[in-house]
């Protein structure tokens, strides 16, 4: 059983669950303080019954949670190597655009939404002014942040490593656009390729690495809008006396995760935009992955190993999209979800501001 911490964390469950035995007592009692029982006493006595031990059940559970202890999430396989499940999300469903997921405590269905034209079109554009800047085309130097530098958000694993009194965290991750299903394999073999060539130092690498990811991202088809990708470079290493970054620890307890892209660009109306996502973990040792995401993290390692050289065996992060905010100073900005569409009713606000007419 846990200490008074654990309690503390399980009190708004325990006020609900003793809510619903009050309720339930007092309506039988007062059926009860006349002569007798009557049938219909007897029924809400049996339903009574049944319903006590689906609160005790209930209260037992809320009670033995061990929020504040610390979990190792690592199997070893039969050769020595190590690898995990992430358990808190299933994505058997994944090709339906669906995912179950361990949010808070608790199993949720989400639908899986595509990525507007709005973020869409930006991201490739400030990708494509990347590769300008790399070739010195432009008129200004190679900065982080933008397209595919965001923040990311988590929270939720409360012991963690136990170097912080607080589960949220914010970590800056370079995020990728994923192939299409259909496009897979074709992109796959082409980054190897480019890998392979990393690896023998070719010194024509660099640009023609350039332009083919330019004619790449100019097809915008080749793109999956419902996830983007990341790898979790620094879990799975114990070069600084720990083993697990926060953002996987919180991933791994509550795969929850706010995606925060911000032009740096353009300062007028500050493009910017909030991408709230289901993360799935990925670790190459994984003897039974899910197939579509273990494709998109050697995707994911083969472009980083093209670009920096070395292993592809790092862990990938699949960002699944289940919703897109737009927080620009615009007219369809300020916080307003843009996907799914939702509608709402501040249009005396948005004229107070002088966004619209």
């Amino acid at each position: 059983m846990p200490g008074f911490q654990g309690y503390k964390s399980a009190f708004p469950e325990i006020l609900n669950i003793v809510a619903v035995s009050i309720i339930v007592t007092g309506e039988l009692t007062m059926e009860n303080n006349t002569k007798g029982i009557k049938r219909r006493s007897f029924l809400k006595w049996g339903g009574a019954s049944l319903l006590s031990g689906t609160i005790l059940s209930s209260l037992k559970t809320a009670l033995s949670r061990e929020p504040n202890s610390k979990k190792d999430y690592w199997i070893t396989g039969p050769d020595g190597e190590q690898y995990f499940v992430h358990s808190t999300v299933k994505a058997d469903k994944i090709n339906d655009a669906t995912l179950k997921a361990r949010v808070d405590h608790w199993w949720h269905t989400y639908r899986l939404a595509e990525l507007d034209d709005n973020f869409f079109d930006w991201y490739i554009k400030d990708k494509l002014d990347m590769y300008s800047i790399m070739a010195g085309e432009a008129d200004h130097p190679m900065a982080n942040g933008g397209h595919h530098h965001p923040t990311v958000a988590t929270c939720g694993n409360r012991k963690g490593r136990g170097d912080s009194s607080f589960s949220l965290n914010t970590a800056i991750k370079g995020m990728a656009l994923l192939p299409r299903d259909e496009y897979m394999k074709e992109l796959i073999t082409a980054m190897e390729s480019f890998k392979e060539r990393a690896d023998a130092r070719d010194p024509d690498l660099a640009e023609d690495l350039r332009s083919w990811r330019i004619e790449i991202y100019n097809e915008k088809s080749l793109w999956d809008r419902t996830a983007l990708g990341s790898l979790e470079l620094f879990t799975g290493f114990e070069a600084f006396g720990f083993k697990e970054t926060h953002t996987f620890q919180n991933m791994m307890e509550n795969p929850v995760a706010t995606v925060l892209f911000l032009d740096i660009w353009q300062t007028a109306s500050a493009p910017c935009w909030e991408i709230r996502t289901i993360p799935f973990l990925v670790h190459y040792n994984d003897p039974s992955p899910v197939k579509k995401f273990e494709d998109w993290r050697y995707y994911l390692a083969l472009s980083h190993a093209a670009y920096h050289g070395g292993s592809t065996s790092f862990i990938g992060c699949i960002y699944n999209v289940v919703e897109e905010f737009n927080n620009a100073v615009t007219a369809n900005g300020f916080g307003q979800r843009a996907v799914p569409p939702f509608t709402y009713t501040v249009a005396s606000i948005k004229k107070k501001l002088g966004l619209i007419s």
